[in-house]
């Protein structure tokens, strides 16, 4: 028998975090069933944290159906992404601030996701953005035992 799997939202480190202590941690493990005590973080540091969540029927259906993968993982992140924790930008001139939560608003058949503004504002990396996108698309069709 099939069966689909409705999660609570996910706390998502990425494997990219410098504040991975990659020798101590299972990140496999982790990545399993985002489960953080497989992971150990260094002596001081403390991870950037995406809060995802599984899209809706009709999100997946047109992320689906896009084939660049830059404007898929995009879409997936505008609609999946719940909140960020510690991710900081940093501008030229040194100074510094943290990423606030993101700014949603109502985007047509998409419903109500995420702000171009504040996508432009967060300054997500490519490889971040694809991590995050891919993660938020894998929970998304979410068949047991994950989670």
């Amino acid at each position: 028998m099939l069966k689909a799997r409705v999660l609570d939202p996910v706390k998502l480190v990425l494997r990219i975090d410098p504040a991975i202590d990659h020798e101590k941690s299972n990140y496999e493990k982790y990545a399993e069933h985002y489960d953080m005590q497989h992971l150990v973080f260094k002596t001081g540091e403390t991870p950037s944290i995406f809060t995802i969540n599984q899209l809706k029927h009709g999100q997946r259906n047109k992320i689906y159906s896009v084939d660049d993968m830059m404007t898929k993982a995009s879409m997936a992140v505008r609609c999946g992404l719940v909140d960020v924790e510690n991710y900081w930008v940093i501008r030229s001139d040194g100074s510094q601030h943290q990423v606030e939560s993101p700014k949603r608003a109502q985007y047509g058949e998409w419903g109500n996701i995420i702000t171009e503004e504040w996508m432009e504002s967060s300054h997500l990396l490519t490889d971040e953005l694809i991590a995050i996108g891919g993660s938020i698309i894998q929970i998304s069709e979410a068949r047991a035992p994950l989670s």
